[in-house]
């Protein structure tokens, strides 16, 4: 039995946008099992059939990060009516690219997925944008050209998502802030969907809107710090220090026979006052004949007179 479906099938556009990149191959594994297999159980009404449909339709949008021009970034699958084709499409979609970007073109797959809602034609059904990813958005178009009409930034994406009546979604594998703030713009309530857990993983991010899955128990909070720190001057700051009894240093040790007055002075017990004056040496103790000879007072040469 599947769990958290409604008692019929739902009727309804649904578009799963995908981050077909190499990063995004990693977890698309958890993201099918977890969120998009339930979604399309929850809007099919029961365990998914093949060659069987309940009146959604659904689409794939794929899209990848700007190391793929001049390619396109955005790729298109579907329509599809049967929610078992869906997965089937999934699994032989190729995840590639990415390895020199940290974001993907988000922009333009939201642009793309509400082309597809307008190419089906109905706006008499609930619409759904269903994200599915790990990388954030780039903060303006990122696929070449803006075409006209066409959102500049992600935020001008998502707002237009939500002027159209579209219900934007989010599950993706990586908690970004960026993300979020992108949920908001579309015009769904922050607050009012972290108060359900549907995530599988704490690690996970899943802002839901229009539609629910099975819900997660919370993620238990961390135990608190012990207040044990140990105090590294060994008393309190509020506690009245107490001074030490001053230790007379210990005399320093002598030789037998030599009084401190002398060992200071100099002339008891034999100790010499110059002990640590190094003996001069003679200058030129060891002089070569040369510079001997060049010391001697010169003479006057008799061919100079």
């Amino acid at each position: 039995m599947v769990v958290n479906t409604p008692d019929s099938p739902i009727t309804a556009e649904v578009i799963f946008v995908i981050e077909a990149t190499a990063a995004n191959s990693a977890y698309i594994g958890e993201l099918k099992t977890n969120y998009i297999v339930p979604t399309l159980e929850y809007f099919h009404g029961g365990a998914l059939e093949d060659g069987v449909g309940s009146g959604s339709v659904y689409g794939i949008v794929t899209y990848q990060s700007a190391d793929c021009h001049p390619s396109l970034p955005i790729a298109t699958w579907g329509p599809f009516t049967c929610p078992q084709d869906v997965v089937d499409t999934v699994d032989k979609i190729q995840y590639i690219g990415g390895h020199a970007e940290s974001r993907a073109c988000i922009t333009e797959a939201l642009t793309a997925a509400l082309s597809c809602l307008e190419e089906l034609g109905r706006s008499d059904v609930p619409l759904h944008v269903i994200l599915l990813c790990c990388s954030p958005p780039y903060s303006a178009y990122a696929g070449g050209l803006v075409p006209p009409g066409a959102p500049a930034t992600v935020e001008q994406a998502a707002r237009l998502v939500g002027e159209r009546g579209v219900k934007l979604s989010v599950a993706a594998a990586r908690r970004i802030p960026g993300l979020v703030a992108l949920y908001e713009h579309a015009g769904g309530e922050l607050h009012t969907a972290q108060q359900r857990n549907y995530a599988k993983d704490p690690r996970h991010l899943v802002l839901l809107r229009g539609y629910s899955l099975k819900e997660r128990p919370p993620s238990p909070a961390p135990p608190p710090v012990p207040d044990i720190q140990t105090d590294v001057y060994g008393q309190g700051r509020g506690a009245v220090s107490v001074a030490a009894p001053r230790v007379p240093p210990a005399p320093f040790p002598r030789a037998p026979g030599v009084s401190a007055v002398g060992a200071v002075a100099g002339v008891a017990g034999g100790v010499r006052n110059t002990w640590l004056t190094p003996q001069r040496q003679t200058l030129y103790a060891n002089n070569s004949a040369l510079l001997t000879q060049l010391a001697q007072p010169s003479q006057t040469c008799n061919v100079c007179q």
